[in-house]
């Protein structure tokens, strides 16, 4: 029977998924590297999650970016309205009275406070946990409900925030999760419930189906006041991690959607006349980041001293001036990326400080400031050296990228041009995290992507232990005063106060900021009414269209 199940399952894979295009389907298929191992949005931790939950449970609002401010504009989704009070400290909410959970239970204030209660409890482990410290909460930042939640009616709730904290809509950016369904789960254990593959949902689609590794088929759901007639019948995300299989099928029209394109495939892909490609730009860049303390002696007692290498500021600028970056951008980017001057993205108009100029790939002027810093080689060898030390390294990279394999090759022929001996290291993915948290490398590679609203304090702020994201341990006083003015609310001027950020850490260069990384989108002409933005390319699919 077991083997018989198993035969009439890849059946029906073939059936839905047979080699004929898309064309007159009324069907968007979108294909993805890997699945998901979770159907809740407490546990949405990769893009693939956050896409999928986004069409299965509704959030109180929603969002668009809007491109001539650079910044995000809120729309009403569960909320019907929302308004605060004259000190911007209590947010009244009321939500629709028409939305009910594919169960049948009706969608109240109760599930709003309950979801709240649950991304907040540390016993549940969400990915937004931490996140709510201008809420009242407990010692452990879970949201103390009597103080911050206050339910009115069914529909109708406030949010109280704490004095001063200057909170804004994002605070309240959660998907909404049905407090019938998970109140008498054991909150530790949630995360392994069954009902994490069997989801009750509230938004505009519902799960038909689930192939592990295979597929995810979601169904519009009619009733949902999203949906209209002309809204796709179903989102399936395809499952394929062979890249060059999803693009096969990209251009034969198997699949109708998919991202982080290759440069060396967009030409072909521009060639063929039923699909367009698009770029995203401004979210990731890469970056080598210069440990600017000894990891060492802070991994043994927590001590906080200058790196041999990269304790200097003009070490480290020397070290950007000695990287032909450029090189990466144009041969291996075909263009499809620029210079990074700092961690704030040319997106946020209203405060990236476009005056900065990025340091230019230049020998002469490396070798100078390592010079002038005391690194010259003194044996002849070609390796410069400093109090009987030479300048060598391992740069650490994450195994299995070919972008970062091609730039360390460059980049280690760079520095070897300076007198730096740098060997190259790769580390499988999980092990290069560990090791990053772990503060184990004087230097590696990496991406950074950028979040939305912009956050600096989570990886530059000075206190290590309050910053784990601060993996380079780059401390700067000013910097954590500026930090505080804004976070606290006392900052007289928001955008000055984030340019001088950029200033400051332009002149220290904690790290050799490489550049900005498109990702690359490409979709199936038949699709329209989609918006790639900054947010994403997969984001609000009930107003797509097909033609």
């Amino acid at each position: 029977m077991k083997k018989k199940s198993i035969v009439i399952s890849f059946i029906l894979i073939l059936i839905i998924f047979s080699c004929t295009s898309q064309k007159n389907s009324r069907n968007i298929i979108i294909g993805i590297p890997s699945d998901v191992e979770s159907f809740v949005p407490l546990y949405a931790f990769s893009v693939e999650e956050g896409n999928v939950t986004e069409l299965l449970y509704l959030s109180l609002l929603q969002y668009e970016w809007n491109s001539d401010l650079g910044e995000v504009e809120f729309q009403p989704m569960l909320a019907d309205k929302w308004s605060w009070d004259e000190k911007r400290e209590t947010l009244s909410i009321v939500i629709r009275d028409d939305v009910y959970w594919s169960d049948g239970v009706k969608c109240t204030v109760d599930d709003v406070i309950f979801s709240f209660d649950l991304y907040s409890d540390p016993d549940v482990q969400s990915r937004a946990l931490g996140f709510f410290e201008k809420y009242y909460t407990d010692d452990d930042g879970h949201i103390l409900l009597n103080k911050s939640l206050v339910k009115i009616s069914d529909t109708e709730l406030q949010i109280k925030f704490k004095n001063g904290s200057h909170p804004d809509l994002f605070e309240i950016d959660h998907p909404i999760i049905p407090k019938h369904v998970f109140e008498n789960v054991r909150r530790s254990k949630i995360s392994v419930d069954e009902l994490n593959q069997n989801p009750i949902t509230n938004g505009p689609y519902r799960l038909k189906k689930w192939d592990r590794d295979q597929a995810i088929i979601l169904e519009k759901d009619t009733t949902s006041f999203l949906i209209d007639a002309n809204s796709p019948d179903q989102i399936i995300f395809k499952v394929i991690p062979e890249y060059q299989i999803r693009l096969t099928q990209l251009q034969n029209g198997e699949i109708d959607l998919m991202e982080d394109i290759q440069t060396d495939d967009i030409e072909k892909l521009k060639s063929n006349g039923n699909i367009k490609v698009i770029p995203i730009s401004g979210r990731d860049f890469d970056y080598i980041a210069w440990n600017n303390i000894d990891p060492k002696k802070y991994s043994k007692n927590g001590s906080i001293t200058k790196n041999i290498f990269f304790g200097s500021a003009n070490v480290r600028k020397a070290l950007t001036h000695a990287l032909n970056r450029e090189a990466v951008i144009n041969e291996y980017l075909s263009g499809y990326g620029q210079l990074s001057v700092g961690p704030v993205s040319p997106i946020f108009k209203n405060i990236f400080d476009d005056s900065l100029i990025p340091y230019d790939y230049n020998s002469a002027a490396a070798k100078k400031l390592l010079s002038d810093e005391g690194w010259k080689d003194s044996n002849g060898d070609g390796t410069i050296d400093k109090n009987g030390v030479e300048f060598a390294f391992t740069l650490h990279i994450p195994s299995g990228n070919p972008r970062r394999d091609f730039a360390a090759s460059l980049f280690k022929n760079n520095l070897l041009a300076v007198g730096i001996d740098v060997t190259i290291e790769q580390n499988e993915l999980g092990t290069f995290i560990d090791n990053l948290f772990a503060k184990q490398y004087d230097a590696w590679m990496a991406a950074w992507v950028v979040p939305i609203p912009i956050n600096l304090r989570i990886s530059w702020y000075s206190e290590l232990e309050e910053t784990p994201l601060n993996f380079a341990s780059y401390q700067n006083k000013e910097v954590d005063k500026l930090l505080d003015n804004i976070q606290d609310g006392s900052s007289s001027d928001i955008k000055a106060d984030y340019k001088k950020i950029q200033k400051i850490i332009h002149k220290d260069e904690p790290y050799s900021f490489l550049y900005w990384v498109d990702n690359i989108v490409s979709y199936n002409k038949r699709i329209t009414k989609i918006n790639i933005s900054p947010l994403g390319s997969v984001r609000h699919c009930w107003l797509w269209r097909i033609e």
